[in-house]
């Protein structure tokens, strides 16, 4: 079918956003069937305001430069869902009134609902529409995939960031310090055992990792302290911002007012009289350009490729890009589609059995499964000394409808 294509980032951005928008342009640009190529921006917000671009029109040298610049060039919208009725019928409005017939979503699990809920209510209104969803999430959240798009950056930069930290720490102290690191905004326990691979074999400092799935006890916690500081000068200790102890409850005094790093950093200043250092590691982590990996950003941009033809040359509609490992040493996967609601279905909890409670540490199969995903450097292309980013000129499509406001 011919018509118009559409392509909206949407949801928590990671550092391989670009890289899939990148990849949708190039081969929606070598389809017969695609008319125009319009991006939206601020993804379904943008859709609602009709504030739609002509992807075309920009040059080849933005396009590529798209591998390389993290973030979200068209701009996500951030969590905004499209749920409301009146909402829905706006935007049905104005894919029809572009004569869009495929919509390409990139982005987390808000973008996925609302990927479906679109194409749920376009196809109650009997327009043919082809809806193909790239799944994208620093967390590594979908367990219908063998990794979430931008999780292996996320966890390059996590990794590298440790490194660092651990190096300054150790050719700057003469006395035991113990590095709080609080992992922030993550509902699992993926990137935070992610830490694991910064550990160097030489000059390294102790690394103690606890999880969601482990809980942290202070007396315990203490003691593993101790030891760790008996074998180096310096200690690392890793752990999420919801971590809870063994009752279940989340770390803070009284008032509320202390975090998790600094309920530790006074735990163990009160009781082993240790000084400490506290790191907090949120949404940089999927926003560093200098620590993208090439591997990741190669899937994103194959996911894209993918996506368009599984619209154009087999019509498929309703479905996300998922990753298929195969058992092999080298990283190389199958990738297939599955139906947006399946994919949704349930969350990728992280395995039990990897991790060791006795050392407070995470054990080799998740290494070994995490390892190949960081591989790669991308080259940056600089200006004037610093990083030359993907900047659209945003060539506006003229609009067909009244002015829409929105939540």
């Amino acid at each position: 079918m011919e018509g118009n294509a559409l392509i909206l980032q949407s949801g928590q951005p990671t550092a391989v956003a670009n890289a899939s928008l990148s990849g949708l342009i190039n081969e929606a640009l070598n389809q017969g069937n695609i008319e125009n190529i319009y991006g939206s921006i601020d993804g379904f917000r943008g859709l609602l305001t009709e504030s739609l671009i002509d992807l075309a029109e920009e040059s080849q040298q933005m396009i590529r430069a798209l591998e390389w610049t993290p973030g979200a060039v068209l701009g996500t919208g951030g969590s905004f869902i499209l749920d409301k009725q009146t909402d829905l019928d706006r935007a049905c409005e104005v894919i029809s009134r572009h004569n869009i017939r495929y919509v390409f979503c990139i982005g987390d699990s808000s973008a996925l609902t609302s990927a479906s809920n679109l194409l749920s209510r376009a196809q109650s209104k009997s327009y043919e529409l082809f809806l193909i969803a790239i799944p994208q999430s620093a967390q590594n959240n979908f367990s219908s995939t063998d990794y979430t798009l931008g999780y292996g950056s996320a966890l390059k930069t996590f990794a590298t960031a440790l490194r660092e930290m651990e190096l300054e720490t150790i050719k700057t102290s003469d006395e035991n310090i113990v590095n709080l690191v609080e992992v922030q905004g993550q509902n699992n326990s993926w990137l935070t055992a992610g830490s694991i691979l910064s550990k160097a074999k030489k000059e390294s400092s102790y690394l103690l990792i606890y999880t969601l799935e482990q809980p942290l006890q202070i007396s315990s916690f203490l003691n593993n302290i101790r030891e760790a500081l008996k074998a180096t000068p310096t200690c690392t200790v890793v752990f999420p911002s919801n971590i809870t102890d063994e009752n279940g409850n989340y770390f803070s005094n009284e008032q509320g007012s202390l975090t998790p790093a600094e309920h530790l950093a006074a735990a163990l200043e009160d009781n082993l009289g240790l000084k400490t250092q506290i790191r907090k590691f949120s949404s940089e982590l999927r926003t560093q350009s200098s620590t993208i990996s090439a591997q990741d950003s190669k899937m994103a941009t194959i996911a894209a490729q993918v996506a368009v033809k599984s619209a154009i040359e087999k019509g498929q509609t309703g479905q996300a890009i998922t990753f298929f490992r195969n058992d092999r040493d080298a990283y190389s996967c199958e990738i297939q589609t599955v139906d947006i609601a399946t994919f949704m279905a349930s969350q990728k909890n992280f395995p039990t059995d990897w991790i060791d409670s006795e050392t407070s540490s995470i054990k080799y199969p998740f290494v070994k499964y995490a390892s190949p995903l960081i591989q790669g450097e991308i080259q940056v292309q600089f200006e004037q000394g610093l990083p030359k980013f993907a900047q659209f000129q945003k060539l506006y499509v003229t609009k067909q409808l009244p002015a829409h406001s929105h939540s």
